[in-house]
């Protein structure tokens, strides 16, 4: 392969205008291609060695130049890849970049760190284990962004993990004479302007959605008024968008933001609306809850569906037949009673929600963080709020819509970084066109897989899990436990209080005391219970002496709908050449088997690994793919649904 390579990039677009949905024979063809572009994952992170390895040569000589000197030479390597784009430059430039991180932060990038690096600047995802250093990898494709002239958006999964990531960084930037700023949910909507205009800003991926989201939909709005409806601010003294430019995304978890997070739509509303009153949402819950599921309505709750049967529909109209006002309606009144079934039955305390000073507030069940400015559309928010009795937060209408495949299919390169995408390769090929690459680890692994113990009931789970956390802790063995709701994490807590267990909970309810908690989950001898919050980004430090006692050692209690939640919770243990251990304790009457959730065959299969114990692992592998098929089909419906938007109102020429 010649040093002079090209990275073969796109041309920047000249537009932020919405990217045109895929044709069916491009959909076709992606499909067709999935299988063979996943194939080339760990091959795609081989190929970046050379990069690394010369990168490494020039050590010596960099060492020997001031300060001065050094950032004149990173300002020529950023012209250089201004004009042409190629692997020979980049990994000059990571050469001195490496420089830069050593005088800044008193460590050197190892080579492995460096193909991450150049693996997202040519635009793939790269999958490197936990505790591989990707903050400090993301700084290569960002700084080269920034020097050549583009803007780079860093974006993670939440404030917490932006704003230290950001602080990580900054000292590289200060050197270089770039600016990097952070917008988080406290950042002030006029300051918003300013910082979106830095050559490097990292950013939830939330804010920077919603905040293009803003842009977008103030530009469509015809009237001052509403303009001011849309904004929390004064944007009549501002020019321009927030974001003036969409050069580059470097996605930290990318599976996470780009697979995860991408079932729902993005949905910016104000104003109020008159629809879903406190009195309409008690009538509703109250006929709702005299229905008989299999009788009147079906549930589908991997996919948060209600349909109404034949006789369901009989007893509604017989119901509302003598009255004349909306509920007379057929598909009105199905429609509210479907959300009120939804709202009964498939919205769970302590798992989809919590209670906060007297308010709702939604539970990210992937990351176990609280979304406080968020709520749920159409009536269902307010369904929830009569149900538990809290005060009826006034309706909003819908102003703007926005889903991530759009959002991204706007940037003009996409990479990213992740422990866990191998199993999402084929779909980030076919809704992103991105490919993958595996980057090997520095050091060779040191974590050890215990055999998972499975039980028939929860409560033969819960007695064997108290006495193996008693009997590590007791050696010293600092214990990650973790839970899959902010509830079952709170169950547990309360029964190794009764044995008399010290321990620290980290969950939605006490995130105010991350950082603490996380500082001393390394502990010898010490116990945390956690949701998926110490799951992503969390990198718990080890003393000398847990180094020699085996490390961390990490129990999950039940599977997540997704085998890469599952592994990034495993990821805590054993990183960066550390020893760990982790081990599952399950049982069959985890949420992911629960009856509700089941086709009659897997029921079946469940039945029978009550009597032959050996086949439970398969049963609950079988019901985990299962909702790893749901949600994807639902991310394809949410994608085929942008395209009928786009050829339906394409004479608008919007649809924001």
């Amino acid at each position: 392969m010649s040093d002079t390579t090209s990275l073969h990039l796109p041309k920047p677009r000249i537009s932020l205008a919405r990217p045109k949905a895929p044709s069916t024979l491009d959909r076709w063809v992606r499909w067709a291609n999935a299988p063979l572009i996943a194939a080339g994952h760990s091959l795609r992170g081989k190929s970046y060695k050379w990069v690394a390895r010369r990168a490494c040569l020039l050590e010596a000589e960099l060492r020997k130049l001031s300060d001065d000197d050094l950032r004149m030479r990173a300002t020529e390597f950023g012209s250089k890849l201004r004009r042409k784009r190629n692997r020979a430059d980049f990994a000059e430039l990571s050469a001195v970049l490496r420089e830069v991180v050593r005088r800044t932060h008193g460590f050197l990038l190892n080579q492995r760190q460096i193909q991450g690096g150049v693996a997202i600047w040519s635009g793939c995802i790269a999958e490197m284990e936990t505790g591989e250093g990707k903050t400090i990898t993301a700084v290569l494709p960002a700084a080269a962004c920034a020097l050549a002239g583009e803007q780079s958006h860093v974006i993670t999964v939440n404030d917490y993990l932006a704003k230290r990531d950001h602080e990580i960084t900054l000292p590289v930037f200060q050197f270089l004479g770039l600016r990097s700023a952070l917008v988080i949910r406290e950042t002030p909507p006029d300051d918003r302007w300013d910082l979106y205009r830095a050559p490097v800003v990292y950013a939830s991926n939330t804010e920077i959605a919603f905040d293009h989201l803003r842009d977008r939909t103030e530009a469509g709005a015809s009237t001052g008024a509403a303009r001011a409806a849309i904004l929390t601010g004064s944007p009549q003294n501002r020019s321009g968008p927030r974001l003036p430019a969409l050069d580059m995304a470097i996605v930290d978890e990318a599976d996470s933001v780009l697979i995860d997070e991408a079932r729902t739509p993005l949905i910016l509303s104000g104003g109020d609306g008159a629809m879903y009153d406190e009195e309409t949402c008690v009538l509703a819950l109250e006929v709702a809850k005299g229905l008989r599921e299999r009788h009147d309505f079906r549930l589908v709750p991997e996919r948060r569906e209600v349909s109404i049967l034949p006789d369901g529909k009989d007893r509604l109209a017989a119901r509302f037949s003598a009255r004349d006002d909306r509920w007379a309606s057929q598909v009105y009144r199905e429609d509210l009673m479907r959300k009120a079934l939804s709202a009964l039955y498939l919205y769970e305390f302590g798992r989809d929600y919590l209670l906060k000073d007297g308010k709702v507030q939604i539970v990210d069940e992937n990351t176990g963080r609280v979304f406080e400015d968020r709520s749920w559309s159409m009536g269902i928010h307010q369904l929830i709020e009569v149900k538990e009795g809290t005060e009826i937060t006034p309706e909003r209408r819908v102003m703007g819509r926005l889903t991530y495949q759009s959002l991204f299919g706007r940037y003009h390169r996409v990479g990213g970084m992740t422990g866990t995408v191998v199993e999402a390769a084929r779909e980030l090929w076919q809704v992103y066109k991105l490919t993958t690459a595996r980057i090997p680890t520095n050091r060779p692994s040191q974590r050890y897989f215990m055999k998972d113990r499975i039980f028939s009931q929860d409560d033969e789970r819960l007695t064997a899990l108290l006495n193996r956390v008693s009997f590590l802790s007791d050696y010293g063995t600092p214990i990650l436990i973790g839970t899959r709701t902010v509830a079952a994490s709170e169950h547990l807590s309360s029964k190794l209080s009764e044995r008399g267990l010290d321990h620290a909970l980290l969950n939605a309810q006490t995130d105010e005391y991350e950082a603490e908690i996380i500082a001393n989950a390394g502990l010898k001898g010490h116990i945390t219970i956690a949701t998926n919050m110490a799951g992503r980004g969390t990198d718990i430090k080890l003393s000398d002496e847990v180094r020699n006692m085996g490390g961390l050692h990490v129990i999950l209690t039940e599977r997540h709908d997704s085998g890469r939640i599952d592994r990034q919770l495993q990821g805590r243990c054993a990183r960066q050449g550390d020893p760990g251990t982790c081990e599952a304790y399950l049982s069959l009457e985890d949420q992911l088997l629960a009856s509700g959730r089941l086709p009659r065959m897997l029921k079946l299969a469940k039945s029978l690994a009550k009597v032959f114990p050996l086949s439970r692992s398969g049963v609950l592998r079988m019901a985990q793919r299962r909702i790893e098929r749901a949600h994807g089909k639902a991310r394809f419906q949410l994608l085929q649904s942008e395209a009928n938007l786009d050829r339906t109102l394409a004479f608008t020429g919007v649809r924001e």
